[in-house]
């Protein structure tokens, strides 16, 4: 059997449910994530596990503003 077919399996098989963010965690990312952004900028990349997740954030956004 290859990966694809091993790992369709797991997902239909899988237990897992999505999480639920409350309104004041899911708040205060969407206030924060800019000035997260920037710290993470100044961070040595791979030093912090924070230090190039802005990147991904930045195109999340990019693409918010496309729809």
């Amino acid at each position: 059997m290859n990966i694809l077919k091993s790992c369709v399996i797991v997902i239909r098989t899988s237990t897992y449910k999505k999480g639920i963010i409350k309104k004041k965690l899911a708040d205060k990312l969407n206030t924060d994530s800019k000035k997260a952004c920037e710290i993470a900028k100044e961070s040595k990349l791979f030093n912090n596990p924070s230090s190039n997740v802005y990147s991904f954030i930045e195109e999340l956004e990019n693409a918010k503003k496309l729809e």
